[in-house]
């Protein structure tokens, strides 16, 4: 497996055509001596994993051992030779961040829509709740659109510093959140909407049943009464 440097804008491999570059991997057995190297890495929100390394172009001479033929680092050493990111830099990974968390939140709200309903006929009370619902869903794109303004006239040059980008970040995750919970009002809504339906077809359908067993009495019935009429005049 082929291994590379960890460090910023370091782009050593491990291979056999530079036998002096060896690579070493973090102190994780070492707390306080793995914090040191984290923090001297500078790289922003970076959690090393197992199998990473360091190449021994960033440590100083003093932090190896001369026993053996090759190089070990000494227990405490801690790689103190780096290129440190521009500003700039910085800035540009804090935006990346930021558009996937934006992309992240775009995704969910996605997953979380509600599928369509064919459409159905109305009673008022229906009727009157559903024009609630539209005066809400006006309301919201309208909230919606402001949002998406202001989004907008964020460019992401005209960001001005990581602690900007990050309370932006927390209001359109707050945003966010409540549109969910609008979302899951809505949702409610349209159970309800559905339940008065099924109301409305239940009983449209024992109404049904009834006028169809009235009628066919009152025809039975009738049937009966001129039978009983032809007997007796066939008597007389």
């Amino acid at each position: 497996m082929p291994k590379s440097c960890s460090a910023y804008n370091c782009t050593n491999r491990y291979n056999n055509k530079n036998p002096e570059i060896t690579f070493h991997r973090f102190p994780f057995s070492k707390p306080s001596v793995l914090k040191q190297w984290l923090e001297n890495i500078g790289r922003d929100d970076f959690q090393p994993r197992k199998h990473m390394v360091i190449c021994s172009l960033h440590f100083t001479p003093d932090c190896f051992s001369g026993l053996g033929n090759r190089k070990n680092l000494l227990w405490n050493a801690v790689p103190t030779l780096f290129t440190v990111p521009s500003q700039d830099t910085k800035l540009n990974n804090c935006r990346k961040r930021l558009k996937r968390a934006l992309k992240s939140a775009a995704d969910k709200w996605d997953d979380t829509a509600p599928e369509r309903t064919p459409p159905f006929t109305e009673d008022p009370q229906t009727e009157e709740m559903h024009e609630d619902a539209q005066h809400s869903h006006s309301n919201e794109e309208a909230y919606c659109q402001a949002t998406k303004d202001l989004a907008d006239k964020d460019h992401t040059y005209s960001l001005l510093d990581p602690c900007t980008t990050k309370a932006r970040l927390f209001n359109v995750l707050d945003t966010n959140s409540w549109l969910k919970k609008k979302l899951q009002t809505k949702c409610r809504l349209i159970k309800r909407m559905k339940l008065k339906l099924q109301d409305a077809q239940r009983e449209l359908l024992t109404l049904r049943r009834q006028l169809r067993y009235r009628y066919m009495y009152r025809q039975r019935y009738s049937q009966l009464s001129m039978g009983t009429l032809l007997q007796n005049l066939v008597k007389q």
